[in-house]
């Protein structure tokens, strides 16, 4: 599942603020704790449901577009060795679906064999997973 990377930006917790922040300063291997592992996936978009078309904010989902996916820290799950659920296999189509709009999915393939860590990629993701 993917939300629009405009959406990035307001995932990251305020510290100050956060009642959270002792316990990730407790438990090291907390995701929130290690923005390190964050890393971006490339996909070019192979099919994509005409709902897509009609959102502006997946207009980055065409058909032949490459597309860049962030992985957050709020995403990594431990139980995939600190990984997003749906970065995709090298070479394999894999599915996605847009999580603020529901009939909006299709397939892509993964571009890259490594994971972009802090590259170009990252600076400005279309989207991030969930």
């Amino acid at each position: 599942m993917i939300l629009p990377g405009s959406l990035s930006v307001s995932r990251h917790s305020n510290d100050t603020v956060d009642i959270r922040k002792n316990l990730r300063l407790r438990n090291p291997d907390d995701p929130e704790s290690n923005s390190h592992r964050e890393y971006c996936v490339q996909f070019e978009v192979l099919k994509v449901s005409k709902a897509c078309h009609l959102d502006s904010e997946y207009k980055a989902l065409r058909e032949g577009a490459t597309v860049c996916v962030m992985c957050e820290t709020a995403a990594l799950r431990r139980d995939l060795k600190w990984r997003c659920a749906g970065h995709g296999v090298a070479g394999h189509a894999t599915r996605f679906y847009a999580l603020v709009a529901p009939h909006c999915h299709g397939k892509w393939l993964r571009t890259k064999q490594d994971l972009d860590k802090r590259g170009d990629c990252c600076s400005s993701p279309d989207f991030i997973f969930v």
